[in-house]
């Protein structure tokens, strides 16, 4: 795998994911992300970022564990 590389396009690559921050807007996670981009480990991986918006005060795991087993995770 090269830097920029999608790590979630090889299903064989694991990834190592990093939450960096929660941010109350898209726009403050894109500040986030342009001040960390010329940090060490981050300037390697530029495409390498995700923002995901969640709900706030919702359980994520509601109905237990089920599903883990295949890697399944809940959606924000």
């Amino acid at each position: 795998m090269q830097a920029g590389d999608d790590e979630g396009a090889d299903p064989a690559t694991k990834i190592s994911a990093k939450l960096v921050g929660t941010y109350s807007t898209r726009e403050k996670a894109e500040e986030a992300i342009a001040r960390l981009l010329p940090l060490p480990g981050f300037r390697d991986w530029p495409g390498g970022f995700r923002i995901y918006e969640v709900t706030l005060d919702r359980d994520l795991w509601p109905e237990g564990f089920a599903g883990t087993e295949t890697g399944e995770r809940p959606r924000p």
